[in-house]
Order: structure tokens, then sequence, then C-alpha cells
């Protein structure tokens, strides 16, 4: 069986935001990928692709997981906390750290869809979503 690392998988994506459908209202999210890779920290990568809907949003959330976000199409706008709204575009990137919040994730539009890409490098089997109460 070939081995993969962390870099080699992250190659392949480029780039990040599990939200658990039932609790936001992201609609459209679509598993993309998930490869356990055989390192000594027994990490996985997990590729998701999210749509967002006209004025969608995410509930406030962080992830178990290095979160590398790429802009597909359309408009959103993120800010974790202490860190600064920011607008992300087509061929932008975001990083969240397991440590980060996520307050805002939202399209910035009312007229078109927002679709970016989400690559997660976490330890196998840990949650990807957790929700922030605050």
């Amino acid at each position: 069986m070939k081995k993969t690392n962390v870099f080699s998988v992250l190659l392949l994506g480029l780039s990040v935001l599990a939200v658990n459908p039932a609790k936001s209202y992201v609609t459209d999210i679509t598993s993309l990928l998930s490869q356990h890779i055989n390192a000594p920290f027994n990490e996985e990568v997990e590729m998701i692709k999210v749509r967002y809907a006209p004025g969608e949003s995410s509930a406030p959330h962080r992830h178990n997981a290095h979160t590398l976000v790429y802009m597909l199409e359309g408009e959103v706008e993120m800010q974790v906390k202490g860190g600064e709204l920011v607008r992300l575009v087509a061929g932008d990137t975001f990083y969240e750290s397991p440590e980060d919040i996520h307050l805002v994730s939202r399209n910035a539009s009312t007229n078109n869809d927002a679709v970016f890409l989400v690559v997660f490098v976490k330890s196998q089997g840990a949650a990807t979503l957790v929700p922030h109460t605050d």
C-alpha cells in the first residue's frame, strides 16, 4: 500500500469548514476526500466542498483540525475570534488553527452562490466540527 504524507495530499487539494447541516444554515456540503496518513502522528486529511446559497451562513464553531480554505467562486466573509473580518473571492485562501473560534462564515452576496474547498488535517477519528456556544 502506498504511503501518503500530509504535504502530497494538501498539494492535491490545495486547501476549508465541516459544518453540521443540522446546526447551521449551510445546505450544500460535498465530501471530496478522507485519507488516513501513515505517519507517526496517526493523522488524516479530509476534503470537502461547501456551497453557500445567497445570504447563507454557519453558526459559530471551531475545528479539531488545521483548516485550509480555498475560494472557488463567489464571495464569503470570514472571521475568527480576535481576527479581522475578511472578504474572500475566487483564488483567495483562509487558515484556521485548531484553537481558533470561527465566529463569522457567510456568503457576502444576496444574489449569488459562494463555493469553497476546505481541507482539514487532524488526528485520526477526531471530530471535525465543534459547535461554539458563548
